[in-house]
């Protein structure tokens, strides 16, 4: 993980999981968006969210990945 966090919204796809806001290693609420590929061993940053957010759900519905209550 490209930037580590704790408290984030999670989930995978096939070979690709994906991480969404959360809380860092100072306490500061996260927008950060981040995906592995289990496969060839990457991460790629993605698309912040719209607001930092921690305390989430992650879920893939109809091919796009939502992130789901929580708190800013």
């Amino acid at each position: 993980m490209n930037e580590p966090r704790w408290m984030l919204a999670s989930t995978s796809f096939k070979n690709i999981a994906i991480f969404a806001g959360g809380i860092d290693q100072s306490g500061k609420v996260m927008h950060v968006v981040e995906s592995y590929h289990s496969e060839i061993g990457t991460w790629k940053t993605r698309p912040c969210l719209i607001k930092p957010w921690k305390l989430s759900s992650g879920v893939f519905m109809d091919g796009k990945f939502y992130v789901i209550g929580g708190q800013s």
